[in-house]
């Protein structure tokens, strides 16, 4: 199966940059932390992966949308923020809109902060 198309009825979607390069490692980790989120995520998330996140220059980066819920986010995110990512996912998941301040994010989540967009009806 596809990474698209793992949960595809699932309300929340978490989108990653698969164009962001890493230039300290030379490398593109959006694929891996798309791999990681999929398989450290139970249901109510589809995982998907995405051309462009318009954050050029923060190694990579991912976001949190879901109608009606603030949309979140975040740059310079490598593999091993794998546990913040999946922390914020059920932080995410738990909220009626979302609208949390920065600084009650995870770390790493909330020192690299791009974008918190109010949510648009459900």
């Amino acid at each position: 199966m596809d990474q698209k198309d793992r949960i595809t009825d699932q309300p929340h979607v978490i989108s990653v940059c698969t164009r962001c390069v890493d230039t300290t490692a030379r490398r593109r980790p959006g694929e891996r932390v798309i791999a990681q989120l999929s398989d450290h995520l139970s249901g109510g998330f589809r995982v998907v992966g995405v051309d462009c996140l318009a954050g050029c220059g923060n190694t990579c980066v991912v976001s949190y949308a879901a109608p009606g819920k603030a949309t979140w986010v975040f740059g310079n995110i490598t593999s091993s923020d794998l546990p913040d990512l999946v922390s914020f996912a059920q932080q995410y998941a738990g909220s009626h809109d979302a609208w949390f301040r920065g600084r009650d994010c995870p770390p790493k989540l909330c020192d690299n902060t791009l974008a918190r967009v109010p949510g648009v009806g459900a």
